[in-house]
């Protein structure tokens, strides 16, 4: 039995060079050693509507140890400079030479790639990856390289080597097939095809036809991206008269299809494209019950019909897209946590009476105009939709801002009525929108938005673009500006992306906990503050030194207080010093605990509650009980604010002193 291993993806690679669409065009042939071609036969795959270049390649047999050529022609109608080319083996390959490129007398770069398969080897295989270089000798889009693998089979009479491309669009995958959207489209295609292998009559005579296709949209660079998850519906068509014929949701590479039985009475149809499905509708905000639509032009079927639409940036229907693919993403990241999505909801464009805001009390989400290409304000917006979902937000709104602590601006505020309330109103209006920006910008690291390649989509950076200005700030470099307490909405929203993005030295951040563990500790707790998900966190079970690494996060951001280092007297006992802290000038923490730990994180002793102090002096009898029975200890200081509802405690950084 035989054994196919292997398949080779070949295709047209898109590539965007000074705001022109450019294609590249990959032939292979398979050459022996003494450079005679084989077999070679390539088929253009037009039932789809990108076009793929497809090769097959018969089986052959080689004679053993000999070595195999794979050669490329690199048919370019772009300005590449020049290739890289990059070929490793795994397992019972050899790689004999460097990789050959040369031009022809077309002007066209032939890649070649030699390898031996082993004597003794049962499988292998060889990779190469081909890379475009611009005129400076860098690659231009490493992420959209080509790569290709070869695999091979060895048994006891023979070399058994095949390359089986694949001819539908359908089998890549799904990274490659973004790639593949055709940049020049920018609206309605429709090719129609007829192909009696897909026509099987039933008992009645009757067979089915069938449209199917890609939609897409544009960003603000003109990039193409798949629409994942909208709503297509078919009708026919007579005269003025529609009847619906099916409808379908797109796949995440925005592919759908939809079949219809041939004794349709008429085979003049038209498509619409909805900016509605995975339970999210976007709305117009002058007509609340329209959702914004694309209708095809009538045209006719008699077999198999191919079409596609891609919304340009500059239409309603393309803005719509954009703001749909934001809350799409990011029910998909919920749906990751919870194995569900969340119940629809009604997006508003372009509503610049309410502003871009989330109403609970309607159950909408309410986007302004240029906010439409801003994901992350798209998406802050869908958490707090999901807080309210989850019961994890109990503010009641207020002017706010990541650039100044809310409590103080309230405070300062003469004709305010919220002096008696002002931390509590704060803390929580904080965390509020803290959340809702953690949200967005995680999920886009979760969900790997970075590779959807949209502007400012997939970083650490909060980004608003406002008409007259941008609002930015990168949580996972905070400035320190921003280092404004529990009240300050840019730390609140830190603080969780620090917990979850891995560590960093360079910020002495310690800390990494898994996203699901932050969501579900945030989940259960009903956490509305950050107070409360600092304790609900301290609570959750984990070691005591995953718990104190916290507190590095907490004393940057001014949440905690930041503990000195000690000095260590040779005839006395020490001196424990910390700064208060806690982001406010009205508000400073005020309740302090000195806590001193063994080496294995063990208590040993505290200095008790402190009120208003900076220090704390260890009696001798104490410290000499101490440096008798430990060589290494651990201590911090637990920070509170007790002005109207109490807050913390919040550990600060764990230090560590050397006794002897």
């Amino acid at each position: 039995l035989k054994k196919i291993l292997i398949s080779i993806i070949l295709g047209i690679s898109v590539l965007s060079q000074n705001n022109s669409i450019q294609t590249l065009k990959i032939n292979a042939q398979t050459v022996m050693h003494d450079k005679n071609f084989f077999h070679e036969e390539n088929c253009l795959c037009t039932s789809k509507p990108f076009h793929i270049l497809c090769a097959n390649e018969d089986e052959h047999e080689y004679q053993h140890g000999s070595v195999i050529r794979k050669r490329f022609i690199v048919e370019s109608k772009n300005d590449i400079y020049d290739w890289k080319v990059d070929v490793s083996s795994v397992d019972g390959a050899e790689i004999t030479e460097e990789p050959m490129c040369e031009t022809d007398v077309n002007g066209n770069q032939i890649i070649e790639v030699a390898f031996k398969i082993n004597d003794l080897s049962e499988t292998g295989n060889v990779c190469f990856i081909i890379s475009p270089l611009s005129t400076n000798n860098k690659i231009l889009t490493e992420n959209k390289s080509y790569e290709q693998s070869i695999y091979f089979y060895h048994e006891s009479n023979y070399d058994y080597v095949s390359t089986v491309s694949l001819e539908c669009l359908s089998d890549y995958s799904e990274k490659l097939q973004q790639y593949f959207l055709d940049l020049n489209r920018q609206g309605e295609v429709i090719e129609n095809y007829r192909n009696d292998k897909e026509i099987f009559r039933n008992s009645n005579g009757d067979y089915n036809l069938s449209v199917s296709g890609y939609i897409s949209w544009t960003d603000t660079d003109f990039g193409v991206h798949s629409a994942d998850g909208v709503k297509i519906k078919l009708y026919s068509v007579n005269g003025l008269t529609e009847t619906f014929l099916g409808e379908a949701s797109t796949n995440s590479s925005g592919g759908y299809s939809i079949s219809f039985p041939s004794s349709t009475f008429n085979k003049n149809v038209k498509f619409k494209v909805f900016s509605e499905g995975t339970n999210v509708s976007v709305k117009d905000a002058s007509n609340p019950f329209e959702i914004y639509a694309y209708e095809s032009s009538t045209f006719e079927i008699w077999g198999y019909a191919s079409a596609s639409y891609t919304a340009p940036n500059s239409t309603n229907i393309g803005k719509a897209m954009s703001i749909h693919q934001a809350m799409v993403l990011a029910n998909k990241y919920v749906y990751s946590l919870e194995s569900y999505y969340l119940p629809n909801i009604d997006v508003m464009y372009p509503d610049n009476d309410e502003g871009t805001c989330y109403k609970s009390s309607r159950n909408k989400i309410y986007i302004e105009n240029y906010d439409e290409f801003d994901w992350d304000v798209c998406q802050h917006e869908y958490g707090h939709y999901v807080a309210d979902q989850f019961d994890i937000d109990r503010s009641s709104g207020g002017n706010h801002s990541y650039w100044y602590n809310v409590a103080d601006a309230y405070m300062m505020d003469d004709d305010s009525d919220n002096d008696d309330s002002a931390k509590d109103l704060a803390t929580e209006l904080a965390w509020s929108e803290g959340w809702a920006t953690y949200f967005a910008i995680n999920l886009q690291k979760i969900m790997s938005a970075n590779l959807l390649y949209i502007p400012n989509v997939g970083d650490s950076l909060y980004q608003d673009k406002c008409i007259n200005y941008t609002a930015s700030y990168d949580l996972e470099y905070l400035a320190s500006s921003y280092w404004l307490g529990e009240a300050n909405e840019a730390t609140v929203s830190a603080v969780l992306y620090d917990m979850t993005d891995g560590y960093d030295s360079t910020e002495d951040d310690n800390i990494y906990i898994s996203n699901s563990d932050i969501w579900n500790i945030i989940k259960n707790n009903h956490c509305q503050t950050l107070s409360e998900f600092v304790y609900a966190f301290y609570s959750f079970g984990y070691s005591p030194y995953t718990k104190y690494s916290l507190g590095s996060t907490l004393s940057r951001y001014k949440v905690a207080a930041n503990l000195n280092n000690v000095t260590i007297p040779l005839n006395d006992s020490p001196t424990f010093s910390w700064i208060a802290q806690g982001g406010s000038s009205y508000f400073p923490n005020n309740r302090f605990e000195l806590v001193i730990l063994d080496n294995n994180y063990n208590f040993i002793c505290s200095s008790g509650i402190l009120y208003y102090a900076s220090n704390y002096h260890i009696s001798s009898t104490t410290w000499n009980n101490i440096k008798n029975n430990y060589s290494t200890i651990h201590y911090y200081v637990t920070a509170k604010q007790t002005d109207q509802t109490v807050t913390g405690p919040y550990y600060s950084t764990l230090k560590t002193a050397y006794l002897n």
